[in-house]
């Protein structure tokens, strides 16, 4: 199984990194594979869907 764990703040390395970071960490040593995204570094072009 796969542990996906998204941040959405705008801060890196804050406090909500480094909880999801904590979790992600107790996952992986629990045999999960893990992945973090950050949403902070996701590019995207911003565009509305209403358009």
């Amino acid at each position: 199984m796969k542990i996906t764990g998204i941040s959405g703040s705008p801060t890196p390395g804050g406090n909500n990194e480094r909880m999801l970071e904590f979790a992600l960490g107790t996952a992986l040593e629990q045999g999960y594979d893990t992945e973090k995204i950050l949403l902070s570094t996701v590019k995207h072009s911003g565009g509305s869907s209403n358009e």
